[in-house]
This record gives C-alpha cells, structure tokens and sequence, in this order.
C-alpha cells in the first residue's frame, strides 16, 4: 500500500513538473541518456565521409601483414559496398573514389601479394 502510494505520489509529481516546465529528475536523467546514446552513435554507412574514411585507412597502412590483413580485407569489401550503393544512389561516390585514387590503393596491395607469393 504505502510502496504504491509513494509511486503514485511520484508520477503525479513527476507529470505536474513536466507541465509546469521544470526539469524533473526522470526527464533529465532521460535526456543524459539520450546525449550520451548520440556519443556512442553507429556510424553512418553510406556517406562520403565514410568513403573518405575508408580511403584513409588505405592510405595509412603500408604493407600488407598478418597483423592487418583482416582489417585490409573487411575495407576492401566495405568499398565495394559503398560503390554499389553509390552507382545505384549517388553518383558522387564514383567521383570521390576516382578523386582519391582508391583504386591504385587497390593495386598496390593486390600487386604486393602477387610479388611476395612469386619470391
């Protein structure tokens, strides 16, 4: 009974708050967390900014090594991701992957492979 009552109490106080304009401790702690979600916030996936990123990440890594290739590999398949959702929605991220020589970046790690299995 008492618990219930108190909760009761609390809600209500909690709603008056609210209508008078007050910050109640509920709607603050609430909004801290919605600041600190947005921190934290997933990456957008298909933007140029995330193309550019990419890019950086090649651009960065020097050698190929059993250290990094798993990283190599999933930005490689990545890119090809961006592209094709690129051709079908923005053109621009052809552009972009032409502007930033990706695909040199490109053979300059397939070509390394190829010369490190032959000698």
């Amino acid at each position: 009974g008492a618990a219930a009552a108190g909760a009761a109490c609390e809600v209500r106080h909690t709603r008056e708050e609210r209508e008078r304009g007050r910050a109640s401790p509920t709607a603050s702690s609430s909004s801290s967390s919605i600041m600190f979600a947005s921190f934290f916030k997933k990456r957008e996936r298909f933007t140029l900014g995330e193309l550019r990123r990419l890019n950086d990440v090649l651009v960065s890594t020097r050698a190929v090594s059993g250290a990094n290739r798993d990283t190599l590999v999933e930005t490689f398949r990545e890119i090809a991701e961006l592209m094709i959702w690129g051709d079908q929605h923005e053109p621009s991220f052809f552009d972009l992957f032409v502007e930033q020589k990706t695909l040199a970046h490109f053979s300059r790690f397939i070509n390394s492979q190829h010369r490190a299995s032959r000698g």
